[in-house]
């Protein structure tokens, strides 16, 4: 008998998953993509005596498939909070569908879950953008403001990660990053990792380049030698402080219309968060199923500043 997790990749379709599996620990085959890839249980062959889980993905996209996994004998639970159109009376089809509005997956696993895992709960609703929901969950747990403020990064960056024509985009693939948040029963825990900081600092310097912050730096000619306008942790920083400055001259409201209207059009139209050519060759080989890239340096040059250097990079049986 083979248990399938069928899931979104974004942030709500992974921590639905990590709460369920925290409380229900249970081997699975994972099945997921990207944010928008939807139709994924024509992926899933199972049968009889099989059972699958279903996370945030529409019943509507998937329908046909629920109805060909149960004719092949297959039980079935569906836990999402999209319109799911007309939904099948079946026996071995268990539904928990609410499409209220500020609903997330995650939202609903924690409360069939009875709010076990209530803090990744929390990480989905962030990263679902439903932020004053989140905001009011955080106070009512009784969180300190930095530990909301680490939840709610967590959950940004979880979705961020999530952006993509296909997986090969992401910087992570999404099972690949639930079997790195697996292990954590607490999310301040891996907040802790060096993934999530590193999502945390693309996606901050990723907003600034997209709102033109590079431009209007003025750098020391050290800062300008060493590049700084175009290094992530400087335009993450500024970004960073420019919302902050004006959130204390103008107040909240003007800081949230400036965040929606750089971030809102940054997840309609982002078609891949960029990745580091490293990482980038690295996920590709895996995929591949090569052994990782073995790195040789060959040249440096340059002052001590602004070094450059030439790379060979081989992967056995490819070279």
């Amino acid at each position: 008998m083979t248990h399938y997790d069928v899931f979104n990749g974004d942030a709500d379709g992974i921590c639905a998953l990590q709460q369920l599996r925290l409380a229900h620990p249970r081997t699975s085959t994972l099945v997921t993509g990207v944010k928008r890839d939807n139709a994924l249980l024509e992926r899933v062959n199972a049968g009889e005596g099989d059972t699958v889980t279903v996370l945030d993905v529409s019943y509507r996209r998937n329908g046909d498939d629920v109805e060909r996994l149960l004719a092949a004998g297959a039980r079935i639970r569906y836990i999402d909070h999209h319109d799911p159109g007309a939904v099948t009376d079946h026996p071995r089809l268990e539904t928990h569908i609410d499409t209220a509005p500020r609903m997330s997956t995650g939202l609903i696993v924690d409360r069939l879950l009875g709010g076990a895992h209530r803090d990744w709960a929390i990480v989905s609703a962030f990263g679902d953008n439903h932020l004053r929901l989140a905001a009011r969950l955080c106070a009512d747990a009784g969180l300190a403001p930095d530990e909301a403020e680490a939840l709610r990064r967590l959950g940004i960056a979880l979705n961020y990660n999530s952006y993509g024509l296909r997986v090969a985009d992401l910087h992570v693939t999404p099972d690949a990053l639930y079997r790195q948040i697996a292990p954590f029963a607490d999310p301040f825990e891996f907040a802790r990792q060096p993934l999530p900081r590193e999502l945390w600092k693309n996606y901050r310097a990723d907003i600034a380049r997209a709102a033109g912050v590079p431009k209007h730096l003025i750098l020391g000619k050290q800062a300008r030698d060493d590049c700084a306008a175009d290094s992530d942790n400087v335009l993450g920083d500024v970004m960073e402080a420019l919302i902050g400055a004006l959130y204390l001259e103008a107040g909240l409201d003007e800081a949230r219309t400036l965040v929606r209207r750089l971030w809102a059009d940054r997840v309609d139209t982002q078609t891949a968060a960029p990745r580091h050519p490293k990482s980038a060759l690295q996920e590709w080989a895996a995929e591949q199923r090569h052994k990782p890239p073995v790195y040789e340096m060959i040249e440096q040059s340059g002052p001590a500043h602004q070094r450059s250097f030439t790379i060979r990079v081989e992967i056995a049986r490819i070279g």
